[in-house]
């Protein structure tokens, strides 16, 4: 999908460090590491643009067999961060586009899809240096998008 070589054992995967659930990456809108922001075949790696990818590439697998796994929502949060946007907005639009992907694979013949829960943010690094506050925020958007999947 961009520009890594798969496994010659097989499989493919189209992850991207960085992507949000639509078609943004949190590292290159925020060039964390710096420079990552020049880097324009970045900007829009997000997992949306990824199932695009995966999809133009007339895949073929045995829908009997074929594991997918749809995991994230993290990068949205801290892109709604650091833009000081409506956490809740975020979460809701992250799962909407979770729900979006999941529906495509489905449509394309999959079978089994893999959505984990998001881990509680407040126990991350970002959770753990941030004030009892911020903490209880992170906990509580966890929450809610875990809700919002379940």
């Amino acid at each position: 999908g961009y520009g890594a070589a798969f496994s010659p054992a097989g499989g493919s995967n189209y992850a991207v460090i960085g992507a949000t659930t639509d078609i943004q990456n949190f590292n290159h809108a925020v060039n964390q590491p710096a420079g990552v922001g020049f880097i324009a075949n970045l900007a829009t790696t997000g997992m949306s643009a990824q199932v695009g990818q995966f999809f133009l590439a007339a895949p073929t697998f045995n829908p009997n067999s074929t594991l997918f796994m749809v995991w994230g929502g993290p990068n949205d949060l801290f892109l709604g961060l650091a833009l000081g946007a409506d956490l809740a907005v975020v979460g809701e639009a992250a799962v909407g586009n979770l729900a979006s992907i999941v529906g495509g694979l489905f449509v394309a013949g999959a079978k089994t899809v893999l959505v984990p829960l998001m881990p509680d943010l407040a126990l991350t690094p970002l959770g753990r240096s941030s004030s009892p506050a911020d903490a209880a925020a992170l906990s509580l958007f966890t929450a809610g998008f875990n809700a919002g999947l379940t």
